[in-house]
């Protein structure tokens, strides 16, 4: 924004109105949004620290077949009529309250098998916890699909349920743990697929996490905070000035 110059004289006052609005303007802006955190498994055979999530499945990385490139590939066991995979690091894991997180994304193709649901799920703390977890809806068309969750780690659990969150129940009694709390401290990040059967083969590409970031003001907006503050100073003292 610029300002090409304030008159003198009757129209000081609105000069004085019209930095402060810009001031307000340029300082005011909503914070924007960064990605923290992404992983698009273009290393074959590196998961980049993801591992399966139940017992006895397994997780690999492909050079191809992804969208594009490599991707998670995600196959269950004898075990569990489940398949995913689970991220136990920073800044995945932690306080998304205090790092701003809001969202996440990721692209998912059902492979083969009978799926019955796929979703984003977080636990609170360690193993002794369950979460809550957030549903997507995988088309019939099938092939890769692009999913995105947006959020505010600080809802009740009652708006975290009205936009589509789902508490896990509790692992123990007396251990269910709220949506707020939970995101305080955010263990074991897992993108889960459950089906039917022992036959389950998913794929997982281009997970991010994003966060909130607050505007950093530029040169130019400090000095209009400068002038806005210099001309209501000029302003005082010439009302105060004796006639």
């Amino acid at each position: 924004m610029t300002l090409s110059g304030c008159l003198i004289g009757s129209a000081r006052r609105s000069c004085t109105v019209a930095v402060a609005v810009a001031v307000v303007f340029l300082l005011g802006r909503p914070a924007s949004a960064t990605t923290i955190y992404f992983q698009g498994w273009n290393t074959p055979g590196d998961t980049a620290g993801w591992v399966p999530d139940v017992a006895n499945a397994n997780v690999s990385v492909p050079a191809a077949g992804g969208n594009p490139g490599g991707y998670l590939d995600m196959t269950s066991g004898p075990t569990f009529q489940t398949v995913g995979g689970v991220a136990n690091f920073a800044p995945v894991n932690g306080n998304y309250a205090a790092a701003g997180v809001d969202g996440v994304s990721f692209d998912l193709n059902e492979i083969s098998g009978v799926f019955t649901q796929a979703a984003f799920r977080v636990r609170y703390q360690n193993s002794g916890f369950n979460g809550w977890y957030h549903p997507v809806t995988y088309a019939p068309a099938g092939g890769w699909q692009s999913f995105s969750i947006s959020f505010d780690p600080t809802w009740s659990d009652a708006v975290a349920m009205a936009n589509g969150w789902i508490a896990d129940g509790p692992l123990l009694p007396g251990s269910q743990v709220n949506f707020a709390t939970t995101m305080s401290n955010v263990f074991n990040p897992e993108i889960r697929l459950d089906g039917i059967g022992f036959a389950l083969h998913a794929g997982l590409d281009n997970f991010a996490l994003d966060a909130r970031v607050s505007t950093v003001p530029e040169p130019a907006s400090l000095l209009l905070v400068g002038t806005g503050v210099a001309l209501a100073k000029i302003r005082r003292r010439k009302r105060n000035t004796p006639s």
